[in-house]
């Protein structure tokens, strides 16, 4: 079976390029972006003590730059493997702890 086609999108957070994310096209993107506990995530993440996504910051979801789909492959390319979603963040953060969820299949059934 062909794996679907995906694109790299970036998320702008008030302006700045903050994240690349890689999904089947940009509807989907924004729905991701949309979630409330995704951008509650990215509110506990900071940048020199100051949070990346503020509660009113302005999202802006566009097709990733050749410098930003780099970043990406190389950010992707440094993490573990998971078969779920993945982002890289583009910008300098402070600490953040690096999760990578898989799902697992029990068999015994």
């Amino acid at each position: 079976m062909e794996q679907p086609s995906r694109e790299i999108f970036t998320l702008d957070i008030d302006g700045t390029p903050t994240l690349a994310l890689q999904a089947p096209n940009i509807e989907f993107a924004r729905g991701v972006c949309a979630v409330p506990d995704f951008r509650l995530d990215l509110s506990e993440i900071t940048s020199d003590g100051i949070p990346i996504c503020p509660a009113d910051s302005v999202f802006e979801l566009r097709p990733a730059t050749k410098e930003e789909v780099v970043a990406f492959k190389r950010g992707v390319g440094l993490a573990l493997p998971a078969d779920d979603f993945t982002f890289v963040i583009l910008i300098k953060v402070d600490r953040v702890k690096v999760v990578a969820v898989t799902r697992e299949t029990n068999d015994s059934t």
